[in-house]
């Protein structure tokens, strides 16, 4: 059994490529997982977005802009998550891949969309979006991920229960799909020598 963290910008493009690999990989291994997507909007992911954009992070007009659109987009997700964690997960993905890429404008015309293709009620996720029920646990996220160390995303974090090191968990932060392949395999293979790479963090 896994437990799996995903820390992700609810609008990023890499973060959306990187759940894909996981789903695909906990699938195609027959993995018993447990996924957490956990949307972050902090200014370490504001400044993070900004720099793989290629955008003036000095635009201060620009930079409202931003934090604004993934305030909104977290808060979205996290009112879609109380209509299920799966439908949340699915709103996530299909409202990252219409950003990012089907290059859509993100507004609350989108969000209804995606919210109606997923299958979610529109009036209860606005009206949660805007309780405060939402607004603290979007706030004890961005605890969770100052707790692991999480500055930037896409960052993954995987507690293996069936295994030796069950009290403790690997982040993987920001790495090419590539090494996130590598060290997922290694994981499934129960081969421990990925613990001592030194772009793995272990939590305890």
């Amino acid at each position: 059994m896994w437990e799996i963290f995903i820390f992700v910008n609810p609008i990023g493009n890499r973060c959306l490529t990187t759940e894909k690999t996981i789903i695909k990989f906990a699938n195609k291994h027959k993995v018993s997982a447990h996924f957490k997507f956990i949307a972050l909007n902090n200014v370490y992911a504001i400044d993070d977005y900004m720099r793989r954009k290629h955008l003036d992070l000095n635009n201060i007009n620009l930079r409202n802009q931003i934090t604004q659109k993934i305030h909104q987009a977290t808060l979205f997700y996290k009112a879609a998550t109380f209509q299920g964690n799966r439908k949340g997960r699915q709103f996530l993905m299909q409202l990252q891949d219409d950003v990012n890429l089907k290059h859509q404008e993100f507004n609350e015309q989108l969000v209804q969309n995606v919210a109606q293709q997923v299958g979610l009620d529109w009036s209860t996720l606005l009206a949660d979006k805007d309780s405060q029920l939402a607004l603290n646990q979007c706030r004890l996220d961005q605890q969770k991920a100052a707790s692991f160390g999480i500055t930037a995303t896409p960052a993954t974090v995987i507690y293996d229960y069936s295994s030796y090191f069950c009290e403790q968990g690997v982040l993987i932060k920001s790495c090419t799909l590539t090494q996130l392949r590598e060290f997922l395999n290694n994981l499934i293979k129960k081969d421990y020598q990925i613990l001592l790479d030194r772009r793995l963090h272990m939590l305890e």
